[in-house]
Formats: structure tokens, sequence, C-alpha cells
């Protein structure tokens, strides 16, 4: 799980986007999202536009996206640990379901509610 502090000692963002590259390619194998090119990022909570953890901007014709996961040294709620494995299982979650979830508000908020009880299934069911 991703913590603010490894050992005790805070990572960059280099070594939270090496780790977050690894989870990603096995998430991209298991998700069947091995034809996407995909570009994932570590960036500033003024980078998310008022998202908390994540985000992710995609095309279904053209399988690109874009992920955009925050830097866990800017995590700002200290009652809950960040964990960037969800929140990056959650946006590889959109380019599955990005063609299918994004029809009006109600349903788009019912479809990015059951992205991330998804997300956190997956997570939990890979850690055993």
């Amino acid at each position: 799980m991703a913590t603010l502090f490894d050992g005790g000692i805070m990572r960059s963002k280099e070594e939270q986007l090496g780790q977050l590259t690894v989870q990603m390619e096995y998430w991209k194998r298991h998700l069947n999202l091995h034809s996407w090119d995909i570009v994932l990022k570590v960036v500033s909570l003024e980078d998310l536009d008022g998202e908390n953890q994540g985000s992710c901007s995609w095309s279904w014709i053209g399988r690109e996206a874009l992920i955009s996961i925050l830097d866990e040294n800017e995590w700002p709620n200290k009652d809950f640990q960040q964990d960037q494995e969800k929140t990056l299982v959650h946006e590889l979650l959109h380019c599955v379901f990005g063609s299918i979830t994004h029809k009006d508000e109600t349903s788009d908020d019912n479809a990015h509610q059951i992205i991330d009880d998804m997300a956190k299934l997956l997570v939990k069911l890979n850690r055993g």
C-alpha cells in the first residue's frame, strides 16, 4: 500500500512513478488494456483541478489515456491513508468502461461509484 512515508523516508515523485509504472503494467495485463498507450504522471494537488487522488483523460477510439496520480507527499487528508494503487486501478477502469459510463450526470455518478467499488475489490483481492 502506498503511504506518505516508506520506511520513514518521503519518496520522490520519480520513486512513486517507478512503483506506479510497475503496478500499471500488471493491471493493464489483467484489465485487458495491453493495446492502450497510457501515460502516467505523479502530480501536485493543484494539477488535479479539485480531484482528490487522481484523474484520467482518455480516448476510446485512439486507445490512449493520460492518468495523473496525486503525489503522496501532498495527500491532504490526514485521517485516511492514500492508496495510490487503488487510485491507479480506479483510473484504469475508466479506460475499460469509459465508452459506456458518460451518458448523463446521474449515470456518470453511479458509474463512478461502481468503478471505485471495483477498484477497491480488485486491489484487495490482489493483495490477498
